[in-house]
C-alpha cells in the first residue's frame, strides 16, 4: 500500500469567538497512513478505523495548528484520492533532520 500524496493546509484563525479558516498553503508532500495499535492505544480519543498518522515536508510552515484541515490535493498513485479530507488532533511534533523540517502527527478522517 502506498500513501504518498501531495497536500495543502488550511488552517484556523483568529481567536475563540471568531474562528476562521486562513489561506491555504499547497504543495506540500506528505505521507499519510492508518494508525496503527500503538497510536490508538496512545490516543484513545481517535475513533478506530479513522485515526491516520501523517508526516509533513515543509520548509514553509513555522508550526500546524491542532483542528487545522489537510486536503489531498495529488494522490501520487497511491491509495488516497483526491476527495480525502483530514482533521489535525493535537499538536503535531516539528522536527529537522538533514536541513529538512518535516512535522509529525496524528489526524482524523473527516469524511
Amino acid at each position: 500500500m502506498d500513501y504518498n500524496a501531495i497536500v495543502s493546509i488550511k488552517q484556523l484563525q483568529g481567536d475563540e469567538n471568531d474562528k476562521k479558516q486562513g489561506l491555504p498553503t499547497s504543495g506540500l508532500k506528505a505521507v499519510i497512513i492508518p494508525a496503527g495499535d500503538q497510536i490508538l492505544a496512545l490516543n484513545p480519543e481517535l475513533p478506530v478505523g479513522q485515526g491516520y498518522s501523517f508526516v509533513i515536508l515543509s520548509d514553509t510552515l513555522s508550526s500546524i495548528l491542532p483542528e487545522s484541515e489537510i486536503d489531498v490535493t495529488t494522490a501520487m498513485n497511491s491509495d488516497l484520492t483526491t476527495l480525502d479530507v483530514f482533521i489535525v488532533k493535537g499538536v503535531p511534533r516539528k522536527n529537522k533532520v538533514l536541513g529538512q523540517v518535516h512535522f509529525s502527527g496524528t489526524c482524523i478522517k473527516k469524511n
